[in-house]
């Protein structure tokens, strides 16, 4: 590669780790760069078209490693009661992030556009926050909707929850479709905030949600009791154990078994000819 390419590329490259890297920028200020500098460096790089191509591919190369190691580092403490203060904390500083990485390489973006054939009116900060939601955010999903249960339910043992309206607030800003994660928690919370447009998709997922880790609940529990190992079909056993649980969860009453069912009838049989009888 031209020298001329990895000597603006090397200040670039550093410009990037410490702008997304939350632990690299806690220990490097951002005033040890120029922005003036690095504006320069990707102006220039933009003006060849073999150094475009090469910065295009440098560039979403790097994003992608320092966001996987941003979830690398968060799936570390994901069976953690801390893992929610630290997911706020990532996703408030990728969100700063990107409008920061925009600012310098708004030429690039613009650059982009014209040559690559994409729309004028992309934007590099959405698309930065797309790569986010798909690599930081989203492989987390089902646990940030447990957490988000619990704390809706005030049934998590945690220290200051200050932190959730902001979370709920960054989430949406990364994408509104996150309010499927918890409809009650975001009403709650974020009251000035516009429904999108699919709301009623989104209470949807929502209630499925619910309802799938409702029956895996109620799965978990009726295994861990050991009722119900004599005999018949093990998937029909198991559909009727979360079914009687599902009933006597919402009705608080016992529903019979078959066991129960066939002493029954027994008993009403017997009733029956003794009546015949008399």
């Amino acid at each position: 590669m031209n020298n001329d390419y990895n000597t603006g590329w090397t200040i670039l490259h550093r410009f990037l780790e410490c702008v997304i890297d939350p632990v690299l920028h806690a220990q490097v200020p951002l005033s040890n760069f120029s922005h003036e500098q690095l504006y320069r460096h990707v102006y220039g790089l933009c003006l060849r078209p073999q150094f475009r191509r090469q910065l295009a591919s440098d560039f979403t190369a790097t994003i992608e490693r320092l966001l996987k190691a941003q979830h690398a580092a968060l799936a570390n403490c994901a069976n953690s009661t801390d893992f929610l203060g630290q997911f706020a904390q990532v996703l408030k500083h990728d969100i700063w992030a990107s409008m920061i990485v925009r600012d310098v390489f708004v030429y690039f973006e613009k650059v982009q556009s014209r040559f690559d054939g994409v729309s004028a009116k992309q934007d590099l900060r959405l698309a930065f926050l797309s790569a986010v939601k798909f690599i930081v955010i989203d492989p987390f999903e089902l646990t940030l909707f447990d957490l988000l249960r619990r704390v809706d339910a005030s049934s998590i043992a945690s220290g200051d929850m200050d932190f959730i309206p902001f979370m709920l607030h960054d989430l949406v800003t990364v994408s509104p479709d996150y309010m499927a994660l918890n409809i009650p928690l975001f009403e709650k919370y974020l009251r000035n905030v516009g429904r999108p447009s699919n709301y009623i998709e989104l209470q949807i997922k929502f209630a499925k949600m619910e309802a799938i880790q409702d029956t895996q609940t109620i799965r978990q529990s009726w295994n861990e009791s050991g009722v119900g190992g004599g005999g018949g079909d093990s998937a029909s056993g198991e559909a009727w154990g979360i079914f009687k649980e599902t009933l006597r969860k919402r009705t608080e009453c016992e529903v019979d078994d078959d066991d129960t069912h066939v002493e029954s009838a027994g008993i009403v049989n017997t009733t029956k000819k003794r009546l015949t009888v008399d």
